[in-house]
């Protein structure tokens, strides 16, 4: 299911997060996610388990969240609901989402992409015929939860955007 959005992935990344972890647990987030999974987490009284991105000292940016990151953070952390990362980053960087999304899944939990700079990268894979090198989607690489901001990366008005609902292991209706 898709649903458009009119206050941009911010109000996306609140209904994911609040859909997917209860009161009291707890949600593995990437340390470079936006400021509204911090306000989520407030909202939905859940704990943050910060998963810290590679850094790339040559340009002194964050980089990757690694799959292996996240597989020793559900293991340290078996009572976490949820998981969510930005891909691509602020930086355009893109993590191994196919990778973490069958480390996230074999813990039988939700993985939750802030895609808020890759709403294009879907169409690379449906019109140029792998012609060209570009990562594919979140919701190609088995993301439960997708939140885009078409206006960023698409032509559209200022605060579109589009959370996508890849999987029924979220509860939308509560």
């Amino acid at each position: 299911k898709s649903y458009l959005l009119v206050n941009g992935t911010s109000g996306g990344i609140l209904a994911a997060v609040m859909a997917s972890v209860p009161k009291g647990k707890k949600l593995i987030m990437a340390r470079n996610c936006h400021k509204s999974v911090f306000n989520a987490l407030s909202l939905a009284g859940a704990e943050p388990v910060y998963a810290y991105p590679e850094f790339v000292s040559e340009y002194g940016i964050s980089g990757a969240v690694m799959p292996d990151e996240i597989e020793r953070l559900l293991a340290e952390n078996p009572d976490a609901e949820a998981v969510i990362l930005p891909s691509p980053n602020y930086y355009g960087i893109c993590s191994d989402i196919a990778a973490i999304a069958d480390t996230v899944h074999r813990a039988g939990k939700v993985l939750i992409v802030d895609q808020a700079h890759g709403a294009h990268l879907k169409f690379f894979s449906d019109y140029c015929g792998g012609t060209l090198s570009f990562p594919k989607s979140a919701e190609e690489q088995g993301a439960d939860i997708t939140i885009n901001s078409v206006h960023k990366t698409l032509g559209s008005f200022t605060q579109s955007a589009v959370m996508n609902v890849n999987s029924d292991k979220t509860d939308l209706y509560l």
